[in-house]
């Protein structure tokens, strides 16, 4: 797993001389990767800030590191373009939900059969695209951040998606109560 993070990290570097205001955020979804996640980091040499230190963002970061739970969703509000981790190895994939309702575009890699369904109807919408390797995210990367019109419109159909597949909740809710008033007779 550490050698698929540096391995994104490297596919992103090269996209920073061409678009200096890319910033990579990195948030591991357990706390206790955070440190590993961060030496790992300085260990290649790589200019970072870290959120639980409270550090900014200088022209010279190449990553952020969100090493903190509950805040991603503030980042993806800030965000153009949204990698949804865990999916360029058989992990599974990252929860594509989040990006989505903020009307963000999204790419993931092959495997993210944690969330085959979701991300099916996002595809087939165009609010998410698919990748095999480092190198074709790079090229989408590359693709989306000079393509406005098309973030856009990819983020619009995320939203639409997202929307549209609201209230499960309150379905299963519904659901439970049919069931519970059926067995009290």
């Amino acid at each position: 797993m550490k050698r698929h993070a540096i391995s994104v990290l490297f596919c992103v570097k090269p996209l920073h001389h061409r678009h200096l205001q890319l910033l990579l955020v990195i948030a591991p979804r357990h706390p206790e990767r955070f440190s590993s996640v961060a030496d790992l980091l300085r260990k290649h040499s790589v200019v970072f800030a870290s959120y639980q230190r409270g550090e900014r963002v200088a022209d010279t970061t190449q990553v952020y590191l969100l090493d903190a739970m509950g805040e991603l969703v503030n980042f993806y509000a800030a965000s153009d373009v949204a990698f949804v981790g865990g999916s360029l190895k058989p992990f599974g994939g990252q929860n594509t939900l989040e990006p989505a309702g903020l009307g963000i575009p999204i790419i993931v890699g092959p495997d993210t059969h944690n969330f085959t369904d979701i991300n099916r109807k996002l595809e087939n919408a165009g609010a998410l695209r698919t990748v095999v390797d480092v190198e074709q995210l790079a090229r989408v990367l590359v693709e989306l951040s000079s393509d406005s019109n098309q973030r856009d419109k990819m983020g619009q159909s995320a939203r639409s998606v997202f929307f549209a597949n609201s209230g499960a909740v309150e379905q299963v809710e519904q659901i439970l109560m049919v069931f519970l008033r059926g067995t009290k007779q």
